[in-house]
């Protein structure tokens, strides 16, 4: 979606914390700099979704993450403060 408003960017980030307390991971991806803005500007940072540039960049960081670290992230998937990449 390229255009995502206030509510909705609460929604999101609320749902993020809420499954991140079930030990689960809402990812998001795509170059889309307006809702990565909106969704940054209603949380306080650690409840935000992680983004990454492509699918195949949040799929390989989730392969990622649900091994512990033990493997690399995908090339051009750096990790930024705030838990977004890429």
């Amino acid at each position: 979606m390229p255009y995502l408003d206030v509510t909705a960017a609460r929604m999101l980030t609320q749902l993020a914390a809420d499954l991140d307390r079930r030990g689960v991971r809402l990812v998001l991806a795509g170059e889309i700099g307006q809702v990565r803005d909106m969704l940054a500007a209603v949380s306080d940072g650690d409840e935000t979704p992680d983004y990454h540039r492509s699918v195949h960049d949040a799929v390989e960081a989730a392969i990622h993450a649900a091994q512990g670290g033990a493997t690399e992230v995908a090339a051009g998937d750096n990790p930024t403060p705030g838990r977004r990449h890429g």
